[in-house]
């Protein structure tokens, strides 16, 4: 599993349209933004990952 952290996606969301090509098989994107927005702790987080 590779995990690929984008800075800046709440201010740009389609530069995932970017990026999608050139990685290679299959791919998830996770939106931070949402996901920290349900009050996770850091150790929730990761397990969720």
């Amino acid at each position: 599993m590779r995990i690929v952290f984008i800075p800046g996606l709440g201010e740009n969301p389609d530069v995932f349209d970017l990026v999608a090509p050139a990685l290679p098989g299959e791919k998830v994107f996770i939106d931070n933004w949402q996901e920290l927005h349900a009050q996770r702790n850091a150790m929730d987080y990761a397990r969720h990952l």
